[in-house]
C-alpha cells in the first residue's frame, strides 16, 4: 500500500540551498532539470509552489525560470516597438522625454 505523503518520481522535491533564506524547488521537464525559488521558508508553501510548478511543466507553452525574466534589451526592444507604432498611426500615446522615458 502507497502511503500518501510518499512522493512519486517525477514530482520534484523541495530543498534547502547553502546562502539562501529561501527553501528551493527542483523538477524535470523533459530531462531538462530547472530549480527555482520557492521565496518562502515555509515548507507548505513550498511543497504548494512545487506542485505548481510540476503542472505548468506539463503544459507546453511552459517557460522556465530564466526564460520568464524580462530582460532590459527586451524592455527596450519593446519601447522601440511601441515608439515606431506612435510615429506609424501619428497617435502620441504617451510623450517620451529626452532621457527616452515617458513624462
Amino acid at each position: 500500500m502507497v502511503q500518501e505523503t510518499e512522493k512519486l518520481r517525477g514530482d520534484g522535491f523541495i530543498y534547502e540551498r547553502p546562502g539562501s533564506r529561501f527553501l528551493w524547488a527542483q523538477y524535470y521537464r523533459n530531462g531538462k532539470l530547472f530549480r527555482d525559488s520557492t521565496k518562502t521558508h515555509n515548507r507548505k508553501e513550498a511543497e504548494k509552489f512545487l506542485r505548481a510548478r510540476v503542472e505548468q511543466a506539463k503544459r507546453p507553452e511552459f517557460v522556465g525560470p530564466k526564460e520568464n525574466r524580462l530582460m532590459l534589451d527586451d524592455l527596450e526592444k519593446k519601447l522601440e516597438a511601441a515608439r515606431a507604432e506612435i510615429v506609424v498611426h501619428g497617435e502620441v500615446l504617451l510623450e517620451i522625454g529626452p532621457e527616452g522615458f515617458p513624462v
